[in-house]
């Protein structure tokens, strides 16, 4: 059977039960619509029940432990320190190059860490224009950046403002996040027109952005953030985003040719945002320690907050590389007591990560490799999963993940990972008020913990692939994982690249 492009839709952040709820309710009736007519698949996340940015894993089509990328800052072990990570804003490789040197004609429409302009083979490229991640922005073919700019207007996305929570910024993301969805369309529908393709692989990232802070605005009226008259106002706003989004998609299908595929995935969801992992080093002080470590560890969790504050990411831009490299290495090396610190936190977003101070890996390690360092990982994995929130009862910890289990002890990025990956609960609003330890003792905040950030949504792990038209048959039926997704990209072309590509099938 012949079948025409493939159109691959990447739904940025999209939440699986709020796809359910408001497509029952008639709300998103193109996304409704391509579910009835085609096939339907749960992705669970490559790490179970554990979310890290998958990107990377997506675009490269390496697992975590291949490439080593969980967030912008990594840790350096041979030099004890904190850092930027190089490979951050754009992944070495990607998985469309076998694709291209098959022959294939492949468009790449605001792909999260897609290779820069220079490394990314695909004949049409559209980069930076309104993904949620900071980006390498470029454009390919060069006319095509001014002809945009003349159809759609500027970008209307934008950086994340991080921290930036008020009644107007708020509003004005929202207008924004809906205004970057109909300017998806256009990118799509401009890409489109440009010629017959095998393969258009476009992401949308407005409802990445508005699912981060519009989450749950009666949280930030409760925090004092803004006042109940602007969480009124913006209740409806995530809503209108994966409203604005389905209107995007209608009109994308509606352009595509009758024997073409539609493809729409998601990476991982959003759900409500945790205090925790911005206060791990508290906890593991706490759990060590006990409650006479309390003011040291703060003044410790202080510091590593104020290091993502909007003042200092709004500093951090313009600043020297080289100046941001020396500050991070200086004030990330005196975050401890290196000589009596046998597990420290590492910096990450959402999960918590947990690293052993390990002798012969880490250039200050204390514990020995062996039976000493399992020990180190017991214990923390035991104390972590005894805390209990203190006014609910209800446990802090959904999962623990050792990292030598996840990847492998010989990965070869193991040396730059954690050794624990933690997933918090998403407890009742209003809760993170104090914690007790399975022996009993409490740590009273007085008062619950809200995120820094005013953040009220965060990545949940699993995602989802829904596939209609003519190709969607390709698919067996069977249980995947976001990181089987390239492969089964290739089963809708029913192509076999020029060289393998890795992973599962």
């Amino acid at each position: 059977m012949e079948t025409g492009p493939l159109v691959a839709i990447g739904l940025d952040a999209f939440e699986v039960e709020l796809v359910d709820r408001w497509s029952a309710a008639g709300e998103l009736p193109n996304l409704a619509a391509l579910r009835r007519q085609g096939r339907w698949w749960r992705l669970a996340s490559e790490w179970p029940g554990i979310v890290f940015p998958p990107w990377h894993s997506f675009v490269a089509h390496r697992g975590v432990g291949e490439h080593g990328v969980l967030y912008l800052k990594s840790w350096f072990p041979e030099e004890g320190r904190i850092g930027f990570n190089p490979r951050w804003r754009a992944s070495e490789s990607c998985f469309w190059q076998a694709f291209v040197e098959s022959g294939l004609a492949v468009a790449t429409i605001d792909v999260p860490f897609a290779p820069p302009l220079e490394r990314n083979p695909a004949q049409l490229v559209i980069s930076g224009w309104q993904t949620h991640d900071e980006v390498v922005a470029g454009f390919r073919p060069a006319h095509l950046e001014q002809g945009l700019r003349q159809q759609l207007g500027e970008p209307v996305l934008g950086q994340e403002d991080y921290g930036h929570v008020s009644r107007v910024a708020l509003l004005a993301l929202r207008d924004r996040c809906l205004a970057a969805a109909r300017q998806f369309r256009g990118l799509v529908l401009r890409a489109l027109a440009e010629r017959e393709w095998d393969l258009v692989l476009a992401v949308v990232g407005a409802a990445h952005r508005a699912g981060h802070y519009l989450w749950d605005p009666g949280l930030l009226a409760r925090s004092g953030r803004i006042d109940q008259l602007a969480a009124d106002a913006l209740a409806s706003g995530l809503r209108l985003v994966y409203r604005a989004v389905d209107e995007a998609l209608g009109a994308i299908r509606a352009a595509l040719p009758p024997r073409a595929t539609l493809a729409l995935f998601a990476l991982h969801g959003m759900g409500a945002e945790t205090p925790w992992t911005e206060r791990l080093p508290l906890l593991l002080d706490f759990l060590s320690r006990g409650e006479g470590a309390g003011q040291v560890a703060a003044a410790r969790g202080w510091l590593a907050r104020a290091r993502r504050s909007r003042l200092a990411l709004a500093a951090a831009r313009k600043l020297p590389q080289r100046l941001q490299e020396a500050m991070a290495g200086f004030t990330s090396r005196r975050l401890y007591d290196w000589s009596r610190t046998r597990a420290f936190a590492m910096p990450s977003e959402g999960t918590g990560c947990i690293r052993v101070n390990l002798r012969g890996r880490d250039r200050f390690g204390i514990v020995a490799p062996g039976a000493e360092y399992r020990d180190v990982l017991e214990q923390l994995a035991e104390g972590l999963s005894g805390l209990r929130e203190l006014a609910s009862g209800e446990p802090l910890v959904a999962r623990i993940g050792f990292v030598d289990e996840l990847v492998g002890e010989s990965a070869p990025a193991r040396p730059l990972l954690p050794d624990l990956a933690v997933q918090w609960r998403e407890l009742p609003s209003g809760c993170a008020r104090g914690i007790r330890t399975a022996d009993g003792r409490v740590l009273d905040f007085g008062g619950p913990l809200y995120a820094l950030s005013g953040r009220t949504g965060a990545h949940r792990p699993d995602g989802f692939l829904l596939v209609s038209g003519p190709a969607a048959s390709a698919v067996p039926d069977g249980d995947y994982s976001t990181r089987d997704l390239p492969t089964l990209l290739r089963r809708l072309l029913g192509c076999r690249p020029a060289r393998p590509v890795s992973g599962t099938s």
